[in-house]
């Protein structure tokens, strides 16, 4: 599960850089 949640931080971090 800490997967899951790793890979929703990047997505958050990735759609926050632009």
């Amino acid at each position: 599960m800490k997967l899951n949640f790793l890979v929703t931080t990047v997505v958050l971090l990735i759609a926050f850089l632009p």
